[in-house]
């Protein structure tokens, strides 16, 4: 017996037909069309096994039932597609022509061997499906937007539009709706990003979603409305009902296409504009798409806070790009700048879905709107996807990461005090614990550059300390000195003793400059990836304040600190010339004196500002790798000035202590006097000439 492989798919379809119209005839259809869908379905199903039984087709008994079932969907469902959307795993269907049937599964288009009679056939599904929600599609009106009873999204274009038939898209909402856990057991987010979006919902945060074509703008848009909470009224705008708000207390708006007449119209702009007479707490609106999303961002601005959207878009910055063109295009002559201002006003937060190659779905980034900056609306990214590429299965390798940036402003916990007690918010500026003391200090001018000097080397102590770390030190030294020079004479002991005391009371000093030349000369290293920091945030759009913090949170010491001092400055009213004066007094580098000066320029005088760190960083680099050939060719005269400094004082104290004997006709006999003044001055002379040979600045 011939199967359904070799049987014609013609004739099938024609035999299907004749059997549907032939079940037709004999169906009381206005009693069908009374009856429970349930029983009517098994009494239709019993009735059309008996006729396809009776026929003499070449079908198998299980092609039979197939065919029965078929009939079936003719009668109750949309036909051949009521298998697919019967099956979870297909989340679109798409009709390129009556014969040509895909659907997407696992985020992988493949075509079925499903199809329709003929084009006459696959109308009649469109306007099946289109009547049911009072919509039509006609030559006069040939696209439709459109959606099934499980909340389907379904899209038709027929002719003369579609060129080889009509076409019918169906993006499909499983029965079940996707849920927060779906999303994060899908791995499209991770539970810190769903906690940061839940917390902005509950907090009344306006968030714009964007992504592209399929990318699940719509199921997250879902996910999230679902926190917010059951007492707020809400208003949901749509070109086509889809959302499915859990809350009691919402009310659903569709807008509509225009009648056969090309009037009665009722477009989203329309509906965004009534909702705000409505008394909503929140407005949700699909998709914007033109002019409406003026009146959106009116909305946000007025009052209705915690309102969601979407858009198609790449990217966030695109996102914004898309709705500040759209609010152009309600014609109302408003400046970039000011429309600009209102869109950052509005929006605090966007969120980037994207749908993989793979397939699979990520939220990539989910960015905050912090201002505008010059011209540019300023993001920064909290969260992101990293791609690492793809692994031997075709699988997209990759991980999400968080920034680091706080995002919005917090308010902390003041821990509880007793009446009267101050906060530690004033900084320590004593030079000494006693008040007298510290006012003698504060007349002296080095006194100060002591201080500055351990500010800079980030020791935490005040100077009076340090005169007291001279003290001690002096006299330590000096007994010591002492107690090593007893076997010599009176005035040789005393000498020694001297020499012991003055470099007993400069070693601390000598410390606090070690430190401080260390932490400038690691300050240099790392100073270069600081302005790449900068010059990258600037270029995607952050505000050159919320930048420099950013430096401060990714970049090491001691660069985070100076860079953190400069940001609070900033933020706490300072203007940006004096932060970064202040900024120059504290780390003295030629470096730094270039940063200040090309960002204070780029900032009177307009320009690329990172374009003009990346210059800078590229500048800096250069100058080290000069420095570090500088070093290798003068590290001969640096030994030589070492072993001229040190290897004297060396020998004369270990032959004072070896044989003090030998020693002391250069100490006793003027002429030994002479030759010790001379000898310092020679090697003091010798010192500063090598110096200055050694010495090349770059």
């Amino acid at each position: 017996m011939p199967n359904l492989q070799t049987f014609e798919r013609a004739e099938y379809q024609q035999v299907k037909a004749d059997l549907h119209r032939k079940i037709l005839d004999r169906l009381d259809l206005e009693k069908l069309g009374r009856t429970p869908s349930d029983a009517a379905r098994e009494e239709v199903l019993l009735l059309i096994r008996n006729t396809v039984n009776s026929e003499a087709v070449p079908l198998s008994f299980a092609e039979r039932e197939r065919l029965s079932r078929e009939i079936l969907d003719e009668i109750f469902g949309l036909g051949p597609l009521e298998p697919l959307l019967k099956d979870p795993s297909i989340s679109d269907i798409l009709v390129n022509r009556f014969d040509k049937v895909y659907v997407e599964r696992g985020g992988k288009l493949e075509r079925t061997g499903l199809s329709f009679k003929d084009n006459a056939h696959l109308m009649q599904i469109i306007d099946r499906i289109v009547s049911r929600v009072g919509r039509r599609v006609d030559e006069s009106s040939p696209m439709v937007d459109a959606r099934l009873a499980d909340g389907s999204r379904v899209n038709a274009i027929i002719p003369p539009l579609a060129i080889d038939g009509a076409c019918l898209s169906i993006r499909r909402f499983g029965r079940d709706p996707v849920t927060a856990r779906n999303m994060l057991e899908n791995k499209t987010m991770t539970e810190p990003m769903l906690e940061l979006l839940s917390s902005m919902v509950k907090g009344r945060l306006n968030l714009l979603i964007s992504g592209g074509t399929g990318a699940g703008k719509t199921t997250l848009l879902n996910v999230l409305s679902g926190y917010i909470p059951n007492s707020e009224r809400i208003v949901t705008i749509e070109d086509a009902a889809e959302l499915l708000m859990k809350q009691e207390h919402v009310v659903r708006l569709e807008t509509r296409p225009p009648n056969i007449e090309g009037k009665g119209a009722v477009r989203q702009r329309e509906l965004v504009i009534n909702s705000l007479r409505m008394r909503p707490d929140r407005i949700v609106v699909g998709e914007v798409r033109g002019e409406e999303a003026f009146d959106m961002l009116q909305a946000m601005n007025t009052g209705h806070d915690g309102s969601l959207t979407t858009v198609h878009a790449n990217s966030q910055r695109d996102a914004l790009a898309r709705v500040e063109s759209m609010f152009s295009m309600a014609n109302l002559n408003i400046p970039e700048r000011a429309v600009r201002q209102q869109i950052a006003s509005a929006i605090h937060g966007v969120v980037q879905i994207a749908r993989l190659s793979d397939g699979s779905r990520k939220v990539i980034a989910v960015s905050e709107v912090t201002g505008v900056e010059g011209e540019i609306i300023c993001m920064q990214d909290i969260f992101i996807f990293d791609r690492h590429g793809l692994d031997e299965t075709g699988k997209v390798r990759g991980a999400f990461r968080a920034t680091g940036i706080r995002p919005m402003e917090t308010v902390e916990k003041t821990a509880e005090r007793k009446p009267g007690e101050e906060l530690a918010l004033v900084r320590d500026e004593m030079l000494s614990r006693f008040p007298a003391l510290d006012n003698l200090l504060r007349r002296s001018e080095r006194i100060s550059d002591l201080q500055t000097l351990l500010s800079q080397a980030d020791m935490g102590i005040r100077a009076g300390n340090v005169l007291g770390l001279c003290a001690v030190s002096a006299l330590a030294l000096g007994f010591a000195a002492f107690l090593v020079s007893r076997p010599l004479s009176g005035n040789e002991s005393l000498l020694f003793t001297v020499v012991g005391v003055m470099l007993g009371a400069i070693m601390p000093y000598s410390f606090a400059s070690y430190r401080r030349s260390k932490r400038f000369q690691k300050f240099e290293e790392l100073f270069p990836e600081a302005i790449d920091t900068l010059a990258r945030a600037v270029r995607a759009g952050h505000a050159f304040t919320s930048a420099l913090e950013l430096i401060a949170n990714e970049v090491g010491e001691p660069v985070s600190s100076e860079f953190r001092k400069l940001f609070e400055e900033q933020k706490f009213g300072l203007p940006v010339r004096d932060a970064l004066l202040n900024f120059t007094e504290r780390v003295p580098l030629v470096d730094v004196k270039f940063f200040v000066t090309a960002v204070m320029l780029q900032r009177e005088t307009g320009g690329n500002l990172a374009e003009i760190l990346d210059n800078l960083s590229y500048m800096i680099r250069e100058r080290f790798k000069i420095m570090r050939q500088v070093r290798v060719h003068t590290a001969q005269g640096r030994l030589t000035m070492m072993l001229l400094m040190g290897l004297p004082p060396i020998i004369v104290v270990s032959m004072q202590v070896l044989n003090p004997s030998f020693i002391h006709p250069l100490f006793a006999d003027p002429i030994g006097h002479i030759l010790v003044v001379a000898g310092i001055t020679l090697q003091t002379i010798g010192y500063f000439v090598i110096r200055k040979v050694i010495q090349i600045q770059v």
